[in-house]
């Protein structure tokens, strides 16, 4: 039985989280596929479900590998900067609302855990991955940027503007519209080549945590 600080355990978390979501969007998209007068409230709906499976996979998934992270117990020189940063988000944040460098729950705070860290072990995360309900390309970028992973997810350049144009100007516009009361068309040929890439994307995510869980790219090459 994999322990909570292993890869296979990451991984086995990874599998159970694509695997709920893959089955969902393959079950809807086979029922627009046998409907003929229903097939566009199924499109219409499902652009807002894949919406949903790439924010919610996006977001546990980055958030699991943030855990696994810290499971590990590392000392502060032992983590590459994004996961310093990372400790120290909540105070940090704190801190920077305050206006006096005195101030007791403030900067105070946040002096005595940078001095208890250098000789502890860094165990729990101060800050938790956020989508902010709108998975665009900038954020898809930031948030894997905050965790060290490549912000292009695996990609080269052009590549990545191709799954930019995908995200921001079909998936989340297309979401946006529908759920927001228009009525806006989505062909089924359109919702299955999306309900493809959405699955694609996830897959992609699962390979890069994947890899970066087993070659500790999270450490610090000390001395």
């Amino acid at each position: 039985m994999p322990t909570s600080q292993s890869v296979e355990y990451l991984e086995d978390m990874l599998a159970r989280e694509i695997s709920w979501r893959k089955k969902e969007i393959v079950a809807f998209r086979s029922a627009a596929d046998r409907s003929s007068s229903s097939k566009g409230y199924y499109c219409r709906a499902g652009s807002v479900m894949l919406c949903a499976h790439w924010e919610g996979f996006l977001k546990a998934a980055v958030q699991f590998y943030v855990d696994h992270v810290f499971s590990q117990s590392l000392q502060l020189d032992e983590l590459v900067p994004p996961f310093v940063a990372i400790y120290f988000y909540k105070e940090v944040m704190g801190a920077g609302a305050a206006k006096f460098p005195g101030t007791e729950e403030r900067h105070i705070k946040l002096a005595r855990k940078i001095l208890a860290s250098a000789s502890a072990s860094c165990n729990r995360p101060g800050w938790k991955v956020d989508t902010e309900g709108n998975p665009s390309s900038l954020v898809t970028c930031n948030i894997l940027a905050s965790v060290g992973l490549d912000r292009l997810m695996g990609l080269d350049e052009s590549g990545w503007m191709i799954q930019k144009v995908f995200i921001d100007s079909q998936l989340l516009k297309d979401r946006h519209r529908v759920a927001h009361g228009e009525r806006y068309p989505i062909r089924g040929e359109d919702f299955r080549e999306r309900s493809n890439r959405i699955i694609a994307m996830c897959e992609s995510l699962l390979k890069l945590i994947v890899d970066a869980a087993n070659s500790r790219s999270y450490r610090a090459t000390i001395g």
